[in-house]
């Protein structure tokens, strides 16, 4: 089972997040799609929006090809920063891509280490790279948009349950002129039949 939590809010004096989280069930596990689109604002939350929608339409695809294949619908909008994380409880791996400044940290059995690519969704890219890890019972991650101070150890906040942890982060670590989102994934053990998500 994979337990999602997200916390997330608005920069100072905006109504409207720029920032978008989709969470997708399918048979094999879960496909979480975090983007940051580009400023602020309605537009910028249009922007995220559309890439999040894309990416949930587009679940069974492999994740690389999903960020590819966005570019066209995405150059209608602003653009944004996006990462794809997909949970394959079957074979017990994780993947990830990411296009700018969005960024995935864990606490895991095995080292999880992936890093994003300069760019941004909507426009060229020159590269898409994607990582792949074994997945494990009790793994712990957190993605997190650059709305998000990284200056945080993951490791002082172990006792926490995962939406303590998604606010807590949040709350210290968010800056007040961006958006900023902090989703908190944890492994609770694998689904022998279809995936399921708490959220």
């Amino acid at each position: 089972m994979i337990v999602v939590e997200i916390a997330q809010r608005a920069r100072l004096n905006e109504s409207i997040c720029g920032d978008v989280v989709s969470v997708t069930t399918k048979p094999s596990g879960v496909l979480i799609a975090v983007a940051d689109g580009l400023g602020h604002g309605e537009f910028a939350h249009e922007a995220a929006r559309t890439f999040c929608d894309f990416a949930k339409q587009h679940a069974e695809e492999a994740i690389e090809s999903i960020v590819a294949s966005s570019t066209a619908v995405m150059a209608k909008t602003r653009g944004a920063a996006a990462a794809l994380v997909d949970f394959d409880e079957e074979q017990k791996i994780v993947q990830f891509v990411g296009v700018g400044n969005i960024e995935l940290r864990s606490l895991s059995k095995e080292k999880i280490c992936p890093i994003s690519v300069p760019g941004i969704v909507g426009a060229s890219l020159r590269r898409i790279r994607s990582f792949r890890y074994n997945l494990n019972d009790d793994d712990l991650f957190i993605i997190f948009s650059d709305g998000i101070s990284s200056r945080f150890a993951l490791e002082e906040y172990r006792s926490l349950t995962e939406r303590q942890l998604a606010d807590r982060i949040l709350v210290e670590f968010g800056k007040s002129h961006d958006d900023a989102t902090c989703v908190v994934i944890r492994v609770d053990g694998f689904q022998t039949a279809s995936s399921q998500v708490i959220a």
